[in-house]
């Protein structure tokens, strides 16, 4: 009898050491669980917060720049050309300058972008009579053009 109560006392204490074993791993189990779900919860509050900016611009379309021609100032056989970036929305410019010429000629004079929005540029060397000038503006959208302006060049 001495021999089967031990062997019965042995098989409860490996049935309850098994039942601990299972209760401690689940525990381990939901506890690994309940701390990843956390700490993600951490990560994307996070990630939230940090891509705040206080506005909101991702609705927002770049377009191609606005630009303003203003004047043609002409001395001598030189012509000095000013022009105006008013805008250029969501895009950075990555040209300016002016197209000038007369009935037989059309040239492109590029100005450096400085970060400025007022830009000019000085012709030399220029053939008495009529031509036109306007003010271009390039960005990653396209190029727009100012007004067309008309100066002289006297004999």
């Amino acid at each position: 009898m001495e021999v089967a109560c031990a062997k019965q006392m042995e098989a409860d204490t490996v049935d309850q050491a098994t039942s601990n074993l299972k209760k401690n791993c689940n525990f381990a189990a939901q506890s690994t669980y309940d701390g990843m779900k956390q700490t993600s919860i951490l990560i994307l509050t996070a990630a939230i917060l940090a891509s705040c900016s206080g506005e909101d611009r991702s609705g927002e379309v770049p377009f191609a720049p606005t630009v303003r021609t203003i004047e043609a100032t002409a001395s001598g056989t030189a012509v000095t050309l000013t022009g105006e970036v008013l805008a250029s929305p969501n895009s950075r410019l990555t040209a300016q300058g002016f197209y000038y010429g007369n009935d037989t000629l059309r040239v492109e004079v590029l100005s450096p972008l400085s970060g400025e929005a007022l830009f000019s540029e000085t012709v030399d060397n220029l053939e008495p009579g009529d031509y036109y000038a306007h003010a271009f503006a390039t960005n990653g959208i396209g190029t727009a053009s100012g007004d067309t302006i008309f100066f002289s060049i006297s004999e």
